[in-house]
This record gives C-alpha cells, structure tokens and sequence, in this order.
C-alpha cells in the first residue's frame, strides 16, 4: 500500500472517531496516545508515521 493510501486510512479513522464509537463502542480504544511501537509486535506502515507524527505522537 502506498504511503498516501495508509495516510489517509489513518487520518479517517482518527478524524472520524466518533462515527466509528457510534456503530461499535470497541472504537473509543482508538486513542492516539495509545498508539505506540512497543504496543504491537507489527511496524507501524510510514503513512500512519506520517499522521501520527503531525499530530504530535512519538510512537517510539
């Protein structure tokens, strides 16, 4: 997947929170502090870096 594709997924997903709570509570985990490398063992893709590191988020 291209880095603007994820980007964009991840962006969606953050800026559209309170939709996705709206149809599944399991949505409010969606927390941008929560989003860290030592929370998954999958790297985070460079587009999802990309939006996090905008938003003021170390993932590291």
């Amino acid at each position: 997947m291209d880095d603007k594709t994820a980007y964009n997924i991840v962006k969606t997903i953050f800026d559209k929170r309170s939709d996705l709570i709206a149809v599944h509570k399991e949505a409010e985990n969606f927390k941008l502090e929560n989003q860290r490398s030592n929370a998954t063992p999958i790297p985070f893709h460079p587009g999802a870096v990309k939006y996090f590191a905008e938003k003021g988020v170390r993932i590291n």
